[in-house]
């Protein structure tokens, strides 16, 4: 009886250090949820901290923004932005510019560029050459005309290199070089490249009102279309710039002034109207086409009627102008095309509404 009992005994403590063997393992086994938890952290690496210096587009008239596709090629990014446009430079957290050299796609071509990053309109992922802006810097205005280049902030550094007035250059944010300061500036019509050099500092304004206003003064000297630089004169002066940027505006519309009332015509010419009802005809010599405009003498062109084309007057102007030794007044209608008749015979007028000149029709 005794010697089953010791083996009952036995077997209970054998039993029993298995169990907690089977526990010992089973607790350093990890959980699905503690490795779940490890993984996560292993797979979340630490994100660089990003900043933005400004910086200047130079390249006149336009200098484009580009992307980067997957095979690392640039692309253009359907953005051109003007000369002297303020732009952020995409930089470490030293403060560092993001410069790489990649391939450039362009006309067919694919060449090796230099890039910096660029942020615009609230997107980071652009990139700009390195040779057409200028990083850390705003742009400024010369007010003075030739006014002198300085190699460094010295007065006895002078070159012969002049900057005319009316010139849009990038002034550097860092250091104060007084009474200078540091420069970049592409100089056309060669685009001579001027990186670090020096001016005085009396010489230029940085009013961003004064730039924006400057900036349309050019586009409105480049524009095509009367209306289109008509309306960029006005938007500029409506930004009540500085005296100097203001007067730049005014001495261009002289020379606007001039060269127009040369061919007849005088620019913001206010014209009165008065009621009309008549119907004339087209005539131009040689048979040239005549412009049909939105507004008399300035306005957009609509439409262009040739020798023999009807138009139904409505009204008048009071005032009259004198184009190619004519002086008439312009005519307020509807264009009819020649040959445009109804089934009686009548002629038919189109909904195109606008003005000519009345020295180019008769009855």
């Amino acid at each position: 009886m005794k010697k089953c009992l010791l083996l009952i005994s036995i077997a209970a403590l054998a039993f029993s250090g298995c169990k907690k063997e089977q526990q010992n393992a089973s607790s350093n086994i990890p959980s699905a949820e503690n490795s779940t938890q490890t993984e996560s952290v292993k797979s979340t690496p630490a994100q660089p901290t990003l900043t933005t210096v400004p910086g200047v587009m130079l390249w006149d008239p336009n200098g484009s923004l580009w992307l980067e596709g997957d095979d690392g090629v640039m692309t253009w990014g359907k953005v051109d932005l003007q000369f002297g446009t303020q732009i952020e430079i995409v930089c470490d957290s030293a403060k560092n510019p993001e410069i790489k050299t990649s391939k450039r796609k362009s006309g067919g071509k694919i060449e090796d560029r230099e890039f910096v990053r660029v942020k615009y309109d609230g997107k980071d992922n652009y990139w700009a050459q390195t040779a057409l802006v200028s990083v850390n810097a705003k742009p400024a205005i010369v007010i003075e005309n030739d006014t002198l280049i300085y190699n460094n902030p010295s007065l006895t550094s002078m070159t012969s290199t002049k900057i005319p007035f009316g010139k849009i250059v990038a002034v550097s944010q860092e250091g104060d070089y007084s009474p200078f300061v540091k420069i970049d500036a592409k100089l056309a019509p060669n685009y001579i490249d001027i990186r670090g050099k020096y001016i005085k500092w009396e010489k230029i304004v940085s009013d961003e009102v004064d730039v924006q206003a400057l900036q349309m003064l050019e586009l409105a000297k480049a524009a095509k279309s009367d209306e289109v630089r008509n309306e960029l004169l006005k938007n500029a002066k409506t930004l009540t710039p500085s005296t100097i940027v203001a007067n730049l505006i005014a001495e261009y519309e002289a020379e606007l002034n001039t060269e127009l009332t040369a061919a007849g015509i005088e620019i913001e010419k206010t014209y009165t109207e008065k009621t009309l009802s008549d119907i004339v005809y087209i005539r131009s010599e040689n048979g040239d086409t005549i412009n049909v405009r939105e507004t008399p003498a300035t306005g957009k062109v609509v439409a262009k009627v040739q020798d023999g084309d009807a138009f139904m007057v409505v009204g008048e102007t009071n005032e009259t102008d004198v184009i190619d030794g004519k002086e008439s007044t312009w005519l307020h209608g509807y264009v009819g095309k020649k040959g445009e008749n109804d089934e009686n015979g009548g002629q038919i007028f189109t909904s195109t509404e606008g003005w000519i000149f009345g020295g180019y029709t008769a009855h």
